[in-house]
């Protein structure tokens, strides 16, 4: 499963219908958001820290015997395949990491292959076009492989390497939903996978109407996740609406705030943003200028964090270009604080009642985002 955004919630959504199908089922994702366990499980349990320490140990002892340079993420992908070997796992539903021709994971021979979408992100490493990328994800399709392709991405990449691999090709086109939902779009998606797989594996004839409707609903954390406040005992976060979402590069977070402004009509959205390092932030705050009434720039503990100066400093830029430009002003309000905690607590105060938080950007900065709003997540230690 490769794709710019969706791919995590789709493979999400697969390996739960797999799972209720009474299939043992591998799940491996990335990025994590509270511990590195999440990016492993079988049927839903997290892999488990000893075996964590045992299988690294073998592996760094096979790294330097046989002088390989391996990468954290070749570590990782080997670990999650010795896992699920060990586990007896009928079927993996497996989610790349980074593009996808040169991906660790890329080693398989899957039932099918599927393509969410392609936006700019990773340009650093994939290419600075939407051609260049697409290419890269289409290095996931295997021959005689089936290839299903999300809504919104450029067909013509994926049609020219299907036609070489002589993979049947399976492309779902946009609806007036698609456009603003991506969840509308990530179930479309796991559907057709769904329907393909059953029509040319007879070995998958257990995945039945009531797993996939139960299945579909399976989400990860942080995506578009409404924080349950009606029964906290803290006054300042009962009752406000609270919205958790990893969006990072654009064209999520373009449809983050489209689907918010059409659920929440009349109201505005007050913006916790923060960042990693090498992510395109101001292009992300050019559109976020569009939707967020007020903004508050934050700054992960993570080493890989985008610095909170250079950020605000993007925040100016924006602002500056927007008056020169239209004469308006973008952002009623700017708030830097930096620290999460802090943050949140100002913005907790601050929210009117005509107002939704929402908190978005890095995955580096939801582990305390929701250590502070009191989930009863594993904390892995920040470094």
């Amino acid at each position: 499963m490769a794709g710019t955004n969706g791919k995590g919630s789709v493979v999400t959504k697969l390996a739960k219908v797999f799972e209720l199908s009474g299939y043992r089922t591998g799940l491996y994702i990335s990025p994590h958001i509270s511990t590195f366990r999440e990016r492993i499980q079988v049927n839903g349990k997290l892999i488990e820290q000893e075996f964590v320490a045992d299988c690294l140990e073998d592996l760094f002892a096979l790294s330097e015997k046989f002088h390989l340079d391996l990468t954290y993420f070749d570590y990782v992908t080997l670990m999650a395949f010795q896992h699920f070997k060990q586990a007896k796992v009928d079927i993996v539903s497996l989610e790349t990491g980074l593009g996808g021709r040169l991906d660790a994971t890329n080693i398989v021979d899957p039932l099918v292959s599927v393509i969410t979408s392609i936006g700019l992100d990773h340009v650093d490493s994939l290419g600075p076009t939407i051609h260049h990328i697409a290419n890269e994800k289409a290095g996931i399709i295997k021959q005689n492989r089936p290839v299903i392709l999300g809504p919104c991405l450029p067909e013509e990449v994926f049609e020219i390497k299907a036609k070489q691999m002589q993979a049947p090709l399976f492309t779902l086109k946009a609806d007036q939903y698609t456009v603003r939902d991506f969840n509308n779009e990530n179930i479309r998606i796991a559907r057709e996978a769904l329907r393909v797989i059953t029509e040319k594996y007879p070995e998958f004839n257990k995945i039945n109407d009531k797993a996939i409707e139960e299945g579909m609903k399976a989400a990860q954390p942080c995506r578009l996740e409404y924080v349950d406040t009606s029964n906290s005992d803290d006054k300042r976060i009962k009752n406000k609406t609270i919205v958790l979402d990893v969006a990072h590069n654009q064209p999520a977070i373009e449809k983050c705030m489209l689907t918010l402004m059409q659920k929440h009509q009349g109201k505005k959205l007050r913006v916790i943003f923060g960042s990693s390092g090498h992510k395109d932030t101001y292009g992300c705050l050019q559109v976020l200028k569009d939707y967020a009434s007020k903004i508050h720039i934050v700054q992960a503990q993570h080493s890989r964090a985008k610095n909170i100066q250079e950020l605000l400093e993007q925040v100016e830029q924006v602002k500056a270009e927007l008056i020169e430009e239209k004469g308006k002003e973008a952002f009623e309000d700017v708030i830097n604080d930096g620290d999460i905690t802090s943050t949140i607590d100002d913005a907790l105060f601050k929210v009117k009642e005509d107002e939704v938080i929402v908190i978005l950007g890095s995955f580096y900065i939801m582990a305390e985002v929701r250590q502070y709003l009191k989930y009863n997540d594993d904390i892995d230690p920040v470094f």
